[in-house]
């Protein structure tokens, strides 16, 4: 118990660190960085959850260890999380939408439509959600490695997606349980190649039915890495109400 504190508190450290302008960030960050590359699966008690001063989130590939992504930064639309010394999630309404350093994840996404999510997060009231589009395309970034060169490959996805109005309970890892919409969005990954077939996708989200934010994802990130799931840890406390969660 006494060594995972001390790890939360190198992680905070970590945090406070690289927020500012230090010459310690690159010893602080490899540090820290021993707390994400952990064998097995990171899962908090609820002291350790409550040393966290920072949002936080679990992350975790297909077949890989859980790990923790710590909010490094909140913009009007965009949430940055850190998940190593140098890599990055970048999130809007729960979706990731780019990542920074890590390979075949999407580095950038880009759409002329409003992704549905935006808009079911306004509307809460069961059956309130039917004014939302139902349909989102956009285009994504990967980038590959091809030996010691970085390459972009472009994506094209369209989907479908609709909010079940009946409200579920569901237990977080946290041991909170939350009253939730679940989102679920199919769709096809079109890459820029005329030899390979469309991939098909189902993505869920978990959508807080109280206060709007996305609790829990499950969604196809690429064909390499397959699907991420995240979790709610800490909230964002500037993102809608977090005292709810306590009801």
């Amino acid at each position: 118990m006494i060594a995972r504190l001390y790890k939360i508190a190198i992680l905070v450290l970590l945090v406070n660190v690289l927020a500012g302008c230090s010459q310690r960030v690159n010893a602080i960050a490899e540090m820290g960085r021993a707390f994400f590359t952990e064998p097995e699966p990171i899962l908090l008690s609820l002291d350790e959850i409550r040393a966290l001063d920072y949002a936080a989130l679990y992350v975790q590939l297909d077949n890989s260890p859980r790990i923790l992504a710590v909010l490094n930064q909140a913009s009007e639309n965009q949430l940055t999380w850190r998940i190593g010394s140098r890599d990055f999630l970048y999130s809007q309404n729960g979706r990731i939408v780019g990542t920074e350093s890590l390979t075949d994840f999407p580095q950038q996404t880009s759409a002329r439509g409003q992704d549905p999510l935006s808009c079911f997060r306004k509307y809460l009231q069961p059956n309130s959600a039917i004014i939302c589009p139902d349909q989102w395309r956009r285009k994504v970034t990967l980038q590959q490695a091809d030996g010691s060169n970085a390459v972009l490959q472009r994506v094209w996805i369209k989907s479908t997606i609709m909010r079940t109005e009946k409200v579920e309970s569901i237990t977080l890892l946290s041991g909170i349980t939350v009253p939730a919409f679940r989102i679920i969005e199919t769709g096809e990954w079109n890459v820029d190649s005329t030899t390979k077939k469309p991939i098909l996708f189902e993505n869920i989200f978990w959508q807080h039915a109280t206060n709007g934010r996305i609790v829990k994802t499950q969604q196809f990130i690429s064909p390499a890495h397959g699907y991420l799931l995240t979790e709610e840890v800490v909230p964002f406390i500037g993102d809608f109400s977090v005292e709810s969660d306590e009801s």
